[in-house]
């Protein structure tokens, strides 16, 4: 089994070293708002009287469902990134002549070559997934069969007519699988020697159907088309084709090294778009492709690159390298997955319920969340198909891990989520996995002493604890931003306070930025495909399908690539995952990080391709914190100089108090530190209990800086200070 589902479907495009501009459909995403239990605001011992005292106290109300945005009189085909691929404005008529190529030419008669010869395997499917392109020309690469192509003397005229007429007619015989004019490369990146020259569209793997057992070759026309070619064989320069296979000759335009081995596995090639008897550069990135269903072999890459050249030595270089690991082995060590939320559909026929394991209904208090038709609210159906529907078997839609171990709670509704998920975490500690995940798409609210409604700002005392007991049980927890469109809710800023938690937003349909009812704030971490009113997302409803939009769909997502990164590298940290998942985003908006989009849009294959090639730390030994330069920090407080001071509550607010005037604002909301302190250039330092975090007062962002040494104090920032002095 394959970690994704490629086809003809599209990656998301990462910036820097990247995927193209269009995003690559993986698996569907489904979203809908959910609230979860509301409650009052408790009073804060320490709290200035000025700064939250006065707040009423909001009464409690059970956790709710977030408001469905479904759109069930829309049906679109399912697609993992719900993008399309465009048609051209105009058709091309196939050529007559190329569609009277035979189909049965006999398969016992072969050019001889020594080398760049491909055989292809037993079902005839042979797959390409163009990987780089570093080369300033826009080519085409095309496979066709090399079957009685030795009646032709190799490198005239007349056989690079034959190749490319076979390359065009769209059969067996043959295929142009990339044209690097219109056709993006999945990854780009520029190099010392050279720019980025990757444009265009990814458009997917390319599936091509050839004979069983037929030997075939490739041919790169450098800077034109193959119809060109078949129109004028005599091109010359950089028209003139190149081909994969070699022979001792290089006077036949085929020549040994053209083309290259990477790994000397056979599976990933590079091409060099200029002649290697001319003056070829000889970095080999100029057309990189990954082959399957097919086995080639060619001289290996370290026997013919150009030292100062080696693009294997990056990080990039590294990433294509381990390429067929991440998307090609067999997956192992799955992580435990759970969901809490509303109920569960008892018999959809795209849930292997084999691979379901039930916890507590918090809601109707007996021990089976999955529901009859008309029992409950069944959004939990919707956010289980995102994850783990059963994928390639003709029914509903693939999920994004169709492996895993799935737990599933009943409780969004019921105000006891917090005990469903200390139900999990008891479950993952359990259930003999090494890693585990849960999944949060629910969101907090409280009803006002006015009667309104609005976002919960606070957690409570065992919605604190349970998430605690899951960041000491190294569960990782994604949860969503909300479908509001403002401030996120207190769960959703948990992740300020818990590094253990991930907050997922919706990005808008083009893909360019925060989806408007989607909301944010400093706790946001990443977006996801949530879908809109306009194009909503498929996923399961009861015993079928329907569609639905909002963030639980992009946190489902993430849930779901967090648990194939644990597949593809399980010894990783929980820490380790949600940075992966963060640095390979792709940027959207301002550089950086934003409360608008977080670290940026989910790159999913890159977030797999990168947790192949994580070295893991372990959990035992904490970073190594080097302290900053800090004025002397007051419990709680620090000063910013003679007249601001600046005070941390228990409530996690950071507030900053004008001893001049006595005029208190509240900075932001995040953590509750025991300590913080001042440094010279401005930014502020804060410490929880074993923690220490970097804050920037402009915009409340936090960053965290490592771990301190168990047999410090709770305070330990003045601890740590004092020591140093």
């Amino acid at each position: 089994m394959k970690l994704f589902r490629r086809g003809n479907k599209q990656r998301s495009a990462a910036q820097g070293f990247q995927l193209s501009t269009k995003p690559k459909p993986s698996t569907s995403f489904i979203l809908e708002p959910i609230l979860t239990p509301t409650v009052g605001i408790d009073g804060v011992d320490g709290t200035p009287e000025m700064a939250i005292a006065y707040l009423p106290q909001p009464t409690q109300l059970p956790d709710v469902d977030l408001p469905d945005l479904n759109d069930t009189t829309l049906t679109i085909p399912h697609t993992d990134y719900s993008f399309d691929i465009e048609p051209a404005d105009e058709t091309i008529e196939p050529d007559p002549w190329i569609n009277t190529l035979p189909d049965n030419i006999p398969f016992d008669r072969y050019p001889e070559f020594d080398s760049g010869v491909f055989s292809v395997g037993s079902s005839g499917q042979v797959e390409i997934d163009f990987l780089f392109d570093g080369g300033g020309f826009q080519g085409e690469l095309a496979m066709f069969s090399l079957a009685d192509m030795e009646q032709f003397e190799p490198g005239s005229p007349e056989f690079i007519q034959e190749a490319a007429r076979r390359a065009l007619s769209d059969s067996k015989l043959g295929h142009v699988v990339i044209s690097d004019a219109t056709d993006a490369a999945w990854f780009s990146r520029e190099f010392a020697w050279e720019g980025d020259f990757n444009t265009g569209e990814y458009q997917g793997t390319k599936y091509a159907s050839m004979r069983p057992g037929d030997k075939i070759g490739f041919m790169l026309v450098p800077n034109g088309t193959v119809q060109s070619v078949l129109e004028h064989p005599n091109c010359a320069w950089e028209n003139r084709p190149l081909f994969s296979m070699a022979t001792a000759n290089p006077n036949d335009a085929f020549q040994v090294g053209q083309i290259a081995d990477v790994t000397g596995n056979g599976s990933i090639f590079a091409f060099e778009d200029l002649r290697m008897d001319g003056h070829s550069d000889r970095d080999y990135n100029d057309v990189v492709f990954h082959i399957q269903g097919a086995t080639g072999e060619a001289v290996h890459l370290d026997d013919v690159i150009a030292s100062d050249r080696d693009w294997r030595q990056t990080e990039i270089g590294q990433v294509l390298i381990d390429y067929p690991v991440a998307y090609v082995d067999e997956p192992s060590h799955q992580p435990l997955i759970g969901i809490i939320d509303t109920g569960f559909s008892y018999d959809n026929p795209d849930i292997d319920y084999s691979r379901i394991g039930l916890g507590h209904d918090w809601i109707d208090r007996d021990d089976n969340p999955l529901l009859q038709p008309g029992q409950g609210n069944e959004h939990g159906t919707q956010v289980l198909g995102i994850i783990g529907a059963t994928q390639n078997n003709d029914v509903g839609i693939d999920g994004v891990n169709d492996q895993a171990p799935i737990w599933l709670g009943r409780a969004t509704g019921s105000g006891q989520w917090a005990n469903s998920l200390i139900e999990f975490v008891d479950a993952a500690k359990d259930s003999g996995q090494a890693n585990a995940v849960v999944n949060l798409s629910l969101d907090l609210t409280q009803l006002n002493p006015d009667g309104s409604t609005t976002t919960r700002t606070e957690l409570t005392l065992a919605e604190r604890a349970a998430l605690e007991y899951a960041q000491q049980n190294h569960v990782l927890v994604v949860v969503s931003a909300g479908n509001q469109g403002g401030e996120m809710s207190a769960l959703g800023k948990a992740s300020l306070e818990f590094d253990n938690v991930i907050t997922v937003g919706a990005v808008n349909s083009e893909l360019t930025s925060r989806a408007d009812y989607s909301s944010y704030g400093s706790g946001l971490d990443i977006l996801a495909p949530g879908g809109s009113a306009e194009a909503p997302v498929v996923s399961l409803h009861g015993h079928g399908t329907g569609t639905s939009f909002g963030t639980s769909i992009a946190t489902a997502h993430v849930t779901g690539v967090a648990s194939q990164i644990w597949v593809t590298n399980p010894d990783l940290s929980y820490q380790q995952v949600k940075e992966i998942l963060k640095a390979t985003a792709t940027e959207l908006g301002q550089s950086g990080w934003d409360t608008e989009t977080g670290a940026g849009l989910l790159n999913a294959a890159l977030a797999v391709q990168m947790a192949a090639v994580t070295t893991p730390f372990s959990r035992s030994i904490p970073p190594s914190i080097e302290i900053p330069d800090l004025k002397t920090p007051i419990l709680g407080s620090s000063w910013a100089d003679d007249s601001m001071t600046y005070l941390s509550t228990s409530s996690g607010q950071i507030l900053r108090i004008n001893s001049g005037s006595g005029t208190v604002e509240s900075v932001y909301q995040g953590h509750a530190f025991t300590d913080i302190a001042l440094s010279p250039s401005g930014l502020l330092y804060g410490s929880t209990f074993d923690r220490l975090f970097e804050i920037d007062p402009s915009t409340g962002q936090e960053r965290l800086i490592g771990e301190f040494p168990s047999d410090l104090s709770i305070n330990a920032l003045t601890q740590i200070l004092h020591l140093s002095q």
